[in-house]
């Protein structure tokens, strides 16, 4: 979710005549070659898969067109070695059209609004010796003390055509001067060769300076941080061979949560000499530094050795832990073996998705590398904060051991909720571990007497915890073992609460509230699921009525149909109870998180069923859906009302298959995810130079492509907000979409390739194939699942562990299949809603044959028992 914009914008001009310039520095193999695709139209079978080298990771790098970053990480990494361009740089630290970088920093959240996370523990290589008396100036301010150096110590120009980037690895060359572009040789006199990989733990900065260097430095600044530095240490030591080590321990802070981090570094080489600076700038050989403005200067020697390298070990837990994990992770391995390695973890987790297409199914290869490459932006967040000694540092300060799991931490699931449900069905296991982290994050807080864990101090740089609950109860659904979920349930219980206080309590609704009363709907169904899988049946009657409170703030009088029809909107009321003055395809008003009434319409998609009732039933459900993507309009894009740019209403185009029209659901997961849709609202209120906006809306609405392999990736306020917009990708291309995450369900739109297949827990296989599909030939005929047809538009995580098949055979008409099939599961099936009568499940049953292994899956998560392992 993009949040409030701190950073300087640059200028629409300029972004313009970069971003036409841009290129990627990566390349995907060749069709055939190694990878997934082949030149006819018969998949290819047995290849081994590169799917790494599918990946960009330049894409959605250019300022707040994804917010993403290039640096070197592995899968879930901690440490995140990555550019930080000067003087402009975007929330991850990189902006893609800025000629200049600062060095690089090692703690970074990928994709995330405010100010960007992270931005820890920066390093600036430097030619030669740093003259000055006092800590040299980011900015590079003339008045400044910069010695001898006619330029800011930090800052140095490159060219993306020097410039490369793939999974585990960064690299680019830095020059003094503005470089000539004109021929490649004029950026390499000079130059300082920077290259930057990583392990879980720890990043691991080379330099090589240019021949004519007898002199480099390198600065290591502490008070580098995107948001707030809190305080910083730093403590140098001199190893027995003359190399340095420096650690310490790091406090910053990120949107509504401070945290605490240590580090350990390593130089590769000794050092010639060691500087260090404290709160009041001046340089001396102090060994140990305190204050906000920390930092380091290294100088080398560089007349026999022209290398010089850094690595630098993160911990939650302590610097002697860091140190510790340092020698386990790196050991006496290379640079290069460590490049090597990275490489390698990411292509045995991409490699687990098996990708098949032919080119009729992606012609020019482009739906194959941008899959590959979402799937790769999916597993930076949450992060691996789990020692190797196998210790974590809970929300309430506590080390404990995680037994036989990797504990992760570093949330932000308002924005990411439903990513989880997509990795379920890429990386089981991960997914296992993740949510298990997210009960011990609970289970932690709950003996604090907080009920809010961003109260507390974070291990990680984090960023939101809403919706916790929806994972969990997900989680819950899917079978996974979580052995502390009743610790946690009282902290979790707290923290969902929402606005429900003794006034609101008598009202039954939050007044002039919508979307926080939608939400907090949906973390009580949440919150119901989980009671009942713990034996705690009255609360979780209790916390399922609540949940249907919604309905008291539906105004059937709020929207009428073109047609005359009157049915409805939630819409946002007074203590009084009358109706607030509003209009609904506003942007941001009376509460409504960056979004509009008609986008948090569909938000708490626990209990679409419900508020289909609500609306009259399936037909002016299906009408007040059209509608909301401007069918009933001309193709001019003033009347789309939907957003692809914000997370309020991802489910948009899957809201067809509950409407009974699953063929516009096909139609408009194509659009968006795989060619040009209309867009008329951004994802942010506020202004935006690069294009004409204002109060959160395009002046002139247009068709854009959503998805691109630029570094200009996304819609301009798109924020990959730690992946979510790369999984709804994902989830797009595989035809498989979390609509209501929570429950074990999956709608179905409309799959990209001819072939793909996902791993299950046990070691085996679901394939989902579509026959004959095409760009051009992208609506469902038939669908299959096992042996057995297909008549619904859903799918369960059962029926994909059951390791059958689902088969699809395509065509380029609009069929009638699954029309009249089972509708998903909603909360107002369980209850007894007047007026709701769901079509059942028995008018469409599931496969016989894969019974068992349904039945099996329900019956362990209704008893809380585990499955996952």
């Amino acid at each position: 979710m993009p949040h409030l914009r701190l950073h300087a914008l640059i200028a629409a001009s300029l972004l313009a005549a970069v971003l036409a310039a841009c290129g990627s520095s990566t390349s995907a193999p060749a069709a055939g070659a190694g990878g997934a695709t082949t030149g006819g139209d018969t998949p290819a079978s047995d290849i081994p898969l590169d799917a790494a080298a599918y990946v960009d990771p330049f894409v959605s790098t250019a300022d707040d067109y994804g917010q993403d970053l290039p640096g070197a990480y592995v899968p879930n990494g901690l440490a995140k070695v990555n550019p930080m361009s000067w003087p402009y740089r975007a929330h991850s630290g990189y902006n893609y059209p800025i000629p200049e970088i600062a060095g690089f920093t090692h703690t970074n959240l990928d994709g995330v609004g405010s100010s960007g996370g992270g931005g820890d523990l920066l390093v600036a290589p430097m030619k030669g010796a740093y003259l000055g008396s006092k800590r040299p100036l980011l900015l590079g301010d003339p008045a400044g003390d910069l010695g001898s150096l006619p330029y800011a110590a930090y800052a140095k120009f490159f060219s993306h055509r020097a410039e490369t980037a793939r999974p585990g690895y960064y690299q680019v060359k830095l020059l003094d001067a503005n470089p000539d572009l004109s021929s490649l040789s004029g950026l390499l006199p000079g130059a300082i060769d920077a290259e930057m990989t990583a392990d879980t733990r720890s990043g691991w900065d080379r330099y090589r300076f240019p021949d004519t260097a007898t002199t480099a430095s390198l600065i290591v600044d502490l008070s580098s941080n995107f948001h707030r530095r809190l305080h910083a240490t730093v403590d140098v030591s001199t190893l027995p061979d003359g190399r340095i080590g420096l650690q310490g321990r790091l406090d910053g802070n990120f949107y509504t949560s401070d945290y605490t981090l240590y580090y350990y570094a390593e130089t590769t080489a000794p050092a010639a000499s060691v500087r260090t600076w404290g709160p009041d700038g001046a340089l001396s050989g102090a060994g140990s530094q305190s204050g906000t403005d920390v930092g380091v200067i290294l100088q080398f020697d560089t007349r026999a050795d022209k290398v010089v390298g850094l690595k630098i070990t993160l911990s939650p837990i302590s610097a002697e832990q860091a140190r510790i994990d340092q020698a386990k992770e790196l050991g006496s391995r290379t640079f290069d073996e460590v490049r090597a390695s990275a490489y390698q973890q990411w292509n045995d987790l991409l490699a687990r998705v098996r990708v098949t297409a032919s080119s009729r199914a992606d012609p020019d290869g482009t739906l194959q590398k941008l899959f590959y490459t979402h799937l790769y932006k999916m597993f930076g967040t949450p992060v691996n904060a789990t020692s190797t000694t196998g210790l974590y540092r809970g929300v309430d300060g506590q080390i404990r051991e995680a037994s036989a799991y990797v504990h992760y931490d570093g949330f932000t699931t308002w924005d990411d909720y439903r990513k989880y449900a997509v990795i379920a069905l890429v990386a089981p296991q991960r997914y296992a571990d993740m949510t298990r982290s997210m009960v011990d994050l609970f289970a932690d807080l709950a003996p604090t007497g907080q009920t809010d864990p961003a109260a507390l101090v974070q291990a990680v740089p984090t960023v939101r915890f809403e919706r916790s609950a929806v994972v969990i109860a997900d989680a819950v659904a899917k079978g996974v073992e979580l052995p502390r979920l009743a610790e946690a349930y009282p902290a979790l219980k707290a923290f969902s609460n929402g606005l429900w206080d003794e006034d609101n309590t008598r009202l039954g609704y939050f007044p002039g509230q919508v979307s926080d009363l939608l939400g907090t709907a949906y973390d009580d169904w949440a919150m119901s699921r989980i009671a009942r899988a713990l034996g705690k049946t009255s609360e979780a009657d209790a916390l399922a009525q609540r949940a249907t409170r919604y309905r008291n703030i539906f105004n059937r009088d709020g929207w009428t149909s073109p047609r005359g029809t009157r049915i409805g909107l939630l819409w946002p009321r007074a203590a009084d109870g009358s109706w607030n003055e509003i209009d609904p395809e506003a942007f941001g008003p009376d509460g409504l998180y960056q979004g509009t009434l008609w986008q948090y319409n569909w938000y708490d998609t626990a209990d679409l069923g419900g508020l289909m009732q609500l609306m009259g039933g399936q037909a002016p459900f299906a009408e007040a859906v059209s509608f909301f993507f401007g069918e009933q309009a001309p193709e001019d894009c003033s009347r789309m009302l939907h957003s692809n740019a914000n997370e309020v209403d991802l489910i948009g185009a899957y809201l067809f298959d509950y409407a009974g029209k699953p063929s516009r659901t096909q139609y408009w997961v194509r659009q968006i995810f795989g060619g040009s849709s209309c867009n008329r609202y951004i994802a942010s209120g506020d202004a935006f130079p690069y294009a004409l906006t204002r109060n959160g809306e395009y002046l002139t609405p247009r068709k854009m492509e959503v998805y691109r392999l630029q570094p200009a990736g996304f819609l301009p306020t798109m924020d990959n907000d730690a992946g979510t917009m790369s999984s709804m990708f994902v989830a797009a291309a595989l035809g498989l979409f979390p609509a209501s995450p929570g429950f074990d369900t999956y709608a179905i739109g409309s799959p990209f390739f001819d072939r793909v297949t996902l791993p299950t827990a046990d070691g085996g296989s679901f394939t989902i194939a579509a026959k004959d599909v095409s760009p051009d030939a992208y609506y469902i005929q038939s669908a299959q699942l096992g042996p057995c047809p297909l008549q619904r538009s859903w799918i369960r995580y059962a029926d994909i562990v059951s390791g059958a098949s689902l088969d699809f055979a395509m065509g380029s008409a609009a069929s009638d299949w699954a029309e009249d099939g089972a509708l998903p599961p909603s909360l107002s099936d369980s209850l007894p809603v007047e007026g709701w009568a769901p079509r059942s499940e028995a008018a469409s049953p599931a496969c016989p044959q894969l019974r068992s292994a349904r039945a099996t899956l329900l019956a362990v998560a209704g008893a809380g028992m585990p499955l996952l392992r």
